[in-house]
């Protein structure tokens, strides 16, 4: 019927279903048994090459036909073994779910921002920026700013796209400025109370700024309160300061003359005043300060304490003695709650700078023979 074709290589005879089956190939007008195609040469099994027609004379006139049908044979059999070895098609990618949501089929709540819509995603945007406001108000007008802030930075990671961490991120650093401007405020007003005694406002102010929930901010005022120079509470056993026993270091400066019998006044002003100045003490919310003084005269009697106010100022606050006995001592007990400035009681923790014992009658020479600040409650 024709001539065997054979591997150019080996001289192998190779059939026609070694081609079909991928087990020979032709390289240029040469045949080859798999083993024997030149490497540069070797092709995918996968990508059958027709079988070549095997050389052969010129057939005869009469056998023209026969030849024919074989060649048909041989197309159809290269044919089929091309459809049988074709390589699988991939598979179909999965649908896009951004296209499934502009087609309005079922997504995720969280589904990608649509990048193909200017328009969708603008809108997307807007609506979910007034949830998270919506979401931020009570924290925010509760001044719980940590927690605010906890929440703009979960809300950031739900999108990856500048639209949208562009103005979490604003809000965030808004709400931190926000947080540093007050509490530098309020540290001011602490610190001042503090100056002052004002331990309720100081504990106020304390009390706010925990609620931030921002313990950087809470350390930051404690550590402003401690470098706040103030006087020692009342030790429990008393201050005494006349006789001067257990003051060291409280006063600074005193006014009187010390005498075998107590401390005489020296002029003061209009009268006469045996008195101290200095960081004294803090007033107790219980105590008394006990007196015993001599005055030759009958006379108005005062004792005055000087308390540090707002701003550095200082106000006086007084307790009166009227109708003091001349020539004999006199014992005086006046609480802390009865000392006032006219108007106001004298706060609990007030800062004493100054305490004085008064005669108005400036040519009474009075002495002081016992004056001790008494504490029973902080």
């Amino acid at each position: 019927m024709g001539q065997d074709v054979v591997c150019h290589r080996c001289g192998k005879r190779l059939a026609i279903e070694d081609f079909t089956m991928g087990a020979a190939q032709t390289v240029g007008n040469r045949s080859y048994c798999n083993p024997c195609v030149p490497a540069s040469e070797v092709k995918t099994i996968l990508s059958p090459t027709p079988v070549p027609a095997p050389a052969a004379p010129p057939p005869p006139k009469g056998s023209l036909p026969i030849l024919l049908g074989g060649a048909a044979v041989g197309v159809l059999a290269i044919v089929a073994a091309v459809v049988l070895f074709r390589p699988p098609k991939p598979p179909s990618p999965a649908p896009d779910r951004s296209t499934a949501a502009a087609t309005g089929a079922s997504a995720p709540s969280r589904a990608p921002l649509p990048e193909k819509d200017p328009a969708a995603r603008r809108q997307r945007i807007e609506s979910e920026l007034q949830a998270l406001k919506a979401k931020l108000e009570p924290a925010v007008s509760g001044e719980h700013f940590g927690a605010a802030i906890s929440i703009l930075r979960e809300a950031r990671k739900t999108y990856d796209a500048p639209e949208w961490t562009g103005p979490v991120d604003h809000r965030t650093r808004d709400l931190q400025q926000t947080a540093d401007g007050l509490h530098v405020q309020l540290v001011e007003q602490a610190v001042e109370a503090r100056k002052r005694g004002g331990l309720a406002e100081v504990e106020k102010v304390r009390q706010r700024i925990a609620q931030w929930e921002m313990p950087l901010y809470s350390n930051a005022l404690e550590q402003a309160l401690a470098a706040v120079r103030i006087p020692d509470p009342v030790p429990g056993f008393g201050l005494r300061l006349i006789p001067g026993l257990g003051e060291a270091g409280r006063v600074q400066r005193r006014h009187g003359m010390p005498t075998d019998k107590g401390v005489e006044a020296v002029p003061f002003g209009s009268g006469r005043t045996v008195g101290f100045e200095g960081e004294l003490f803090q007033a107790p919310s219980e105590g008394e300060i006990q007196v015993t003084f001599v005055t030759p005269t009958a006379q108005t009697m005062q004792i005055r304490l000087l308390v540090v106010a707002e701003r550095g100022r200082t106000v006086p606050y007084e307790f009166t003695i009227r109708g003091s006995a001349a020539g004999a001592p006199v014992q005086v007990r006046a609480p802390f709650n009865r000392f006032t400035d006219g108007g106001r009681a004298l706060a609990a923790g007030s800062i004493v700078k100054q305490l004085h014992v008064l005669g108005q009658d400036g040519r009474a020479v009075f002495r002081v023979t016992e004056l001790v600040v008494v504490k029973r409650r902080d």
